[in-house]
């Protein structure tokens, strides 16, 4: 009689985390994400640059070609995860309007980008879309809210007591509990 073999099979879910203007891979949400995600799951956090007519693109060849299941972003990174269809978002204090923001807060590059991107992220919103993208957004938020338009698309809104920086606690709390739930884990 020959031993059994067993094989216990972990099948992983990829996360890729798109962090806000001027951030890094590095970020301190990138960092909680990577700390209390927990068993199953694998964080994927680039650098990505703050040009979205770079960072789409780049955001599309990273789903695509490591087979990401969810997005999570802050910020600006709310922005570029807004415009990619057929993927469960979570986003984070999104901006939807850079091109009137980022001015204020430092940047002077092109804006053109921004301001024509921002016109086409509410095209293409299907049911699938507007159920499996959730929005979370700071009510102390001293950057920017645009809380009333994401829901006028979308199905889920969290509102937090955050400022524009979630607490670590909210991202162990409600956005970690939330991708577990998504996944079933």
């Amino acid at each position: 009689m020959s031993p059994s073999v067993s094989f216990l099979v972990v099948i992983m879910k990829k996360i890729l985390y798109i962090h806000g203007y001027n951030s890094s891979s590095e970020s301190r949400t990138a960092q909680v994400l990577l700390a209390h995600l927990g068993e199953g799951f694998e964080l994927i956090h680039p650098t990505f640059s703050n040009d979205p007519e770079e960072a789409i693109p780049m955001a599309r060849r990273i789903i695509r070609e490591e087979g990401v299941d969810m997005v999570v972003a802050t910020s600006l990174g709310g922005f570029v995860a807004l415009s990619l269809r057929g993927i469960p978002k979570f986003v984070i204090n999104p901006s939807v309007a850079p091109h009137l923001t980022l001015p204020n807060n430092g940047y002077d590059g092109d804006l053109s980008g921004f301001k024509r991107l921002s016109k086409v992220i509410w095209d293409d919103i299907d049911e699938a879309e507007r159920t499996n993208t959730t929005g979370l957004f700071g009510l102390n938020d001293e950057l920017f809210s645009y809380r009333d338009i994401f829901s006028t698309h979308y199905a889920h809104v969290i509102e937090t007591e955050d400022s524009h920086h979630v607490l670590d606690e909210t991202i162990t709390d409600i956005v970690i509990p939330h991708i577990h739930s998504y996944f079933g884990k």
